[in-house]
């Protein structure tokens, strides 16, 4: 879990030489006992460490820059999916970022705040449009 990315439990099964469900269990120890962090759900899982290790370890900095870059790299394929699509809708989010119901949600909220999407209709059958409101 060097660096600055985010990995999952088969790219850890391979930097220790260990078969990826005892990588998997090593991960969720970590989770467990506050070290690390988990991104998306099921398959699309990864796995990073927290604030606290790098504000121990390299400082805030690292952390934020982990952080924010990961939540702009999510902004340009909602983007490009609502513009090949016309809309975008929660759960098409987080399939296609692999985030979970509630990081999905926080990315769509964040996104309307910025302008660049804007919300139709309500519940189950709401969707995200790019452009303004007309």
């Amino acid at each position: 879990m060097c660096g600055l990315k985010r990995l999952t439990a088969e790219e850890l099964a391979i930097d220790i030489e260990r078969e990826p469900a005892h990588a998997k269990r090593t991960l969720e120890v970590l989770v467990k006992a506050g070290l690390a962090q988990t991104h998306g759900i099921k398959h699309g899982r990864t796995y990073t460490l927290t604030a606290g290790v790098y504000q121990a370890e390299r400082g805030n900095a690292a952390f934020t820059r982990q952080m924010d870059f990961s939540s702009l790299q999510h902004e340009q394929p909602v983007l490009s999916y609502a513009r090949q699509h016309g809309a975008i809708r929660r759960a098409e989010v987080i399939e296609l970022c692999r985030l979970s119901e509630g990081q999905a949600k926080a990315l769509l909220k964040r996104m309307k705040m910025n302008e660049p999407l804007w919300l139709e209709g309500a519940g189950r059958t709401a969707s995200c449009r790019l452009g303004s409101k007309v």
